[in-house]
């Protein structure tokens, strides 16, 4: 019988196996506190969605939303734990006071010799995989999976670039 390891397994795996490929000045992976300064290349606030309602009425208003994202932070912790927490602003074009929120993710991470394989089981059969790269002063993340029990996988490799905070 033959056996096969989950996908987020063989993701981990191969990060780990990078221990190999590094050049021995990587820095170390260890628990600290990041911002998020960068999303798909541009400065934060970042509009993430247009949401665009129109009225049933004949002639009644169209109202237009952005979604923005405000700010983001991201917290490796021991045993291999993290949260991200992302802050919303919802401002519409209709006069209603702009809709603030926050997005709260916690899962593991695993490490390789300069890589961070964050995971989250979000329910529904539905897990967050995250690639990053550290650096000595921050974590990019390059690839962001969202993985169905179903089989399906949405990938979006628009690059976030957060910023080490001094703890």
């Amino acid at each position: 019988m033959r056996r096969t390891l989950p996908i987020s397994l063989f993701v981990a795996a191969i990060a780990a196996g990078a221990t190999g490929c590094s050049n021995g000045n990587a820095p170390a992976v260890r628990p600290r506190s990041y911002q998020l300064v960068s999303y798909g290349g541009a400065a934060l606030p970042v509009t993430l969605r247009l949401i665009v309602e129109s009225s049933t009425l004949p002639g009644g208003p169209t109202v237009t939303c952005d979604d923005k994202l405000t700010a983001s932070s991201l917290e490796l912790r021991k045993p291999a734990q993290f949260t991200q927490t992302d802050s919303h602003l919802l401002v519409c074009d209709d006069g209603r006071p702009n809709g603030v929120s926050q997005q709260l993710l916690r899962g593991t991470y695993d490490t390789g010799a300069d890589t961070v394989v964050l995971s989250a089981d979000v329910g529904s059969g539905t897990q967050y995989v995250s690639l990053a790269r550290i650096s000595t002063d921050g974590l990019t993340i390059y690839r962001r999976e969202a993985r169905s029990t179903v089989g399906a996988t949405t990938i979006d490799p628009t690059q976030l670039v957060f910023r080490s905070v001094q703890n």
